[in-house]
């Protein structure tokens, strides 16, 4: 509901940690999503930390919250303020350390001040398409865990499709030999 309203910025070859993001937020450039490390810095191979920052409708303070995360390329650690919401993979700012995992996540947490801010470590060295590629979706936790689970669903709806008519397939050609 309210995470169009998100702006993102980016600090560039940087892990600024949870404790420092207020400070690092003013001096940050702002991005546009997508924005992608080869687009802006000619090499897929880059990390860095988002950052935004949420202001929390009233109605949302003690309220328990979700982000969802869809497929998203390269590693990151995601916080609100200092806690941890969601990992995949692990960040860093060498190819060697860094491992690669590609899944969507929903984190939950509760607000209790109407400031907020996001951090995301993010770090790519094996995709092509590295930065962050699409918003977050933010809101009540039960309405981002049923599109979650909704978009669950129809993955495995499709994927079941497929194999079906692959194996439908298979049948039929082995019984026209």
């Amino acid at each position: 509901e309210f995470d169009e309203q998100v702006e993102w910025r980016f600090v560039h070859e940087q892990f600024v940690e949870p404790e420092e993001v207020a400070k690092a937020y003013q001096g940050a450039a702002p991005v546009v999503i997508p924005h992608r490390f080869k687009e802006h810095y000619g090499d897929k191979n880059q990390y860095g930390t988002y950052i935004a920052k949420l202001t929390i409708p009233e109605k949302y303070i003690n309220k328990k919250l979700a982000v969802y995360i869809p497929f998203e390329y390269g590693s990151y650690k995601l916080f609100a303020n200092e806690y941890l919401l969601a990992m995949n993979g692990e960040v860093a700012i060498t190819e060697g350390e860094q491992v690669p995992k590609m899944k969507p996540i929903v984190g939950q947490f509760q607000v209790k001040e109407r400031e907020v801010y996001l951090t995301r470590q993010l770090s790519n060295f094996y995709s092509n398409r590295g930065g962050l590629g699409q918003n977050l979706r933010i809101g009540e936790a039960e309405e981002v865990l049923a599109e979650y689970t909704t978009s669950i669903i129809i993955s495995y709806f499709v994927n079941g499709c497929v194999f079906i008519t692959g194996l439908f397939s298979l049948l039929l050609s082995m019984l026209n030999r």
